[in-house]
């Protein structure tokens, strides 16, 4: 266990050292995602502005289903996605073999390596505050039951996106060649 704590410190240090070597693309990704979500947001209130309701939900459960739906994809991003590119990129190289021959767990490194801790954060903290703030908190018909039931359903999602990775990050292994699927 202990070797596993030294090579994610070992690994975390690697990728600080990188993820601020281009802190320009940071910002201007975080530019993009606020302008992204704003637009979003303001296709909501014209919506809004001319019904009261979408399938019998208010403006606020959107909201709420957005900030869900954002926090999803910004883990989607920067843990499953960013593997799955690894991978290929790894047995494309033929870095994949020494990794299997490293006495340390082969997921557990492309897993720990790929994450990027300082962009997810940048990119994804304006976001997830404009809407946290946007949310009428008091007004959601949040039950604890409703929550159990949202974060299994939402747990089961990231587990069938995994999957989907998986299976597309396969015919790298079979046929050398596995970006067009993944993309």
């Amino acid at each position: 266990m202990k070797r596993y704590i030294l090579i994610a410190y070992g690994l975390a240090r690697d990728r600080l050292r990188n993820e601020t070597a281009y802190m320009a693309n940071i910002f201007a990704e975080t530019a993009s995602t606020v302008f992204y979500v704003i637009s979003y947001l303001l296709f909501i209130n014209f919506l809004f502005a001319k019904i009261g309701s979408v399938a019998g939900y208010s403006k606020n459960d959107i909201y709420f289903m957005m900030l869900v739906g954002q926090l999803t994809f910004y883990l989607y991003a920067s843990l499953l996605l960013s593997a799955g590119v690894k991978i290929i990129s790894t047995v494309r190289n033929g870095e994949f073999d020494l990794l299997l021959l490293k006495p340390i767990n082969t997921i557990f490194y492309i897993y720990a390596s790929s994450i990027k801790p300082i962009t997810t954060t940048l990119i994804s903290l304006p976001n997830l505050l404009i809407l946290t703030i946007l949310i009428n908190w008091q007004a959601l018909n949040l039950t604890p039951i409703s929550l159990v039931l949202g974060f299994i359903t939402w747990l089961a999602s990231i587990l069938i996106l995994n999957t989907l990775i998986i299976a597309t990050v396969y015919p790298v292994f079979t046929r050398g060649e596995a970006t067009d699927t993944i993309n």
